[in-house]
């Protein structure tokens, strides 16, 4: 019986593991729920193990001339990546002025993740996990007005001082009124999450006034999201890419929001996509108007002052229309809305949308915005009286 060498051994190693690899064995072995759309996760699944099945039959076929084809093959795609990842790194390759960038630098990217690591030391220490002090239930002097939002009133990718709640709060305190901000937000929170936190646990506050802080991706109805190829929180990334990342940090971005722009423009992966046909379908936004009617019979009930604030990241005519489909459905059913898109739009429209995000990349709204939400909620409130 002939001996099998190395290179044959080997081959059959791939070739095992091409066919053993699958979501069971991954999910069985780690223990660890991938987060990836079923598409995706097949395409990914089958690709790995195509690849893995053939590079074991021309080891198992071949021995050391396919060993050596391999090893070539790796030795050039590494020169590649290198060259790609120095290129990169120059200032012509990085569009920091494009509202739309092809691609952003990682270096960039952890501008965001620092601010939020600061974010979510305070929000560790907040019985709900919001970006905010615990408060008690009553306020014994002066007045209180509650904010329930997303990541906009979290904080997501700016430091406290540029959040607009933090700021209409200072612009209250400085000109001499007593009036506390209860901060409640969370990343990814829909009007509906929102709504669920009023109910169960915000109402038990003793406060004066409530804010809504609407933004265009708030009427989802289910837990969907937008698709994306990786996912930051999926195993793919974490076990996968990431360490990757850590030696061509630049590439690896680089790859991944290609990708995603492409799978942006010809499937139904990518925010907008998401916002077209989830978010602003006929059948979301009766299912959103149901929930405003609910609203609205809970805050009279209640006896509830309450506002919706619709907050527009940039002057972005599509954002306007989104909110126009909103205003209908407030109007319908007698939801009291303030829209700042017109301010913004006044107010910025000579800056690019680039130059009005949290950061080089983030398209959270930044310094200026915030002002103008701060600014326009602050004198609603005089102009009103409240």
């Amino acid at each position: 019986m002939k001996k099998l060498n190395a290179y044959k051994i080997i081959g059959f190693i791939f070739i095992v593991s091409g066919v053993l690899f699958n979501e069971w064995t991954i999910n069985q072995l780690l223990n660890y729920e991938t987060i990836l759309f079923s598409s995706v996760k097949s395409l990914f699944i089958i690709s790995f193990q195509l690849i893995s099945i053939l590079i074991g039959y021309f080891l198992y076929r071949n021995g050391k001339v396919a060993f050596q084809n391999i090893l070539l093959l790796c030795i050039s795609l590494l020169i590649f990546v290198v060259l790609l990842e120095i290129t990169l790194s120059m200032p012509f390759a990085q569009d920091l002025e494009s509202s739309t960038p092809i691609w952003i630098p990682k270096k960039h990217k952890d501008i965001t993740r620092q601010i939020n690591k600061a974010h979510e030391a305070t929000s560790a220490k907040n019985k709900f996990g919001f970006n905010d002090s615990n408060h008690n239930l009553i306020k014994e002097e002066g007045k209180r007005i509650a904010i329930l939002g997303d990541s906009f009133i979290w904080g997501d990718a700016v430091p406290d001082s540029v959040i607009w709640t933090k700021k209409l709060e200072k612009k209250f305190v400085d000109n001499g009124y007593d009036v506390e901000i209860l901060n409640w937000g969370l990343s990814g929170w829909s009007t509906l999450d929102q709504f669920q936190f009023l109910k169960e646990d915000g109402i038990s506050f003793n406060f004066d006034y409530l804010i809504f802080s609407f933004v265009n991706n708030d009427p989802v109805m289910d837990s969907s999201y937008h698709k994306r190829l990786i996912h930051n929180s999926g195993f793919l990334y974490k076990k996968i890419i990431k360490p990757i990342e850590y030696i061509f940090p630049n590439t690896v971005s680089f790859c991944l929001d290609l990708t995603n722009n492409f799978l942006s423009s010809y499937s139904d992966h990518g925010y907008l996509n998401w916002l077209n046909n989830n978010v602003y379908s006929e059948k979301n936004l009766k299912k959103y108007s149901r929930l405003l009617q609910n609203i609205k019979h809970f805050c009279d009930k209640n006896e509830i002052k309450f506002l919706f604030v619709m907050t527009p990241e940039n002057h972005n005519p599509i954002i306007e229309e989104y909110f126009n489909k909103i205003i209908v459905l407030f109007n319908q059913n007698q939801i009291p809305y303030l829209n700042l898109f017109p301010m913004v739009e006044s107010e910025l429209k000579d800056y690019s949308y680039r130059e009005l995000w949290a950061n080089p990349a983030d398209g959270h709204p930044g310094n200026l915005v915030t002002t103008v939400y701060s600014n326009s909620v602050y004198n609603f409130f005089m102009e009103n009286d409240l």
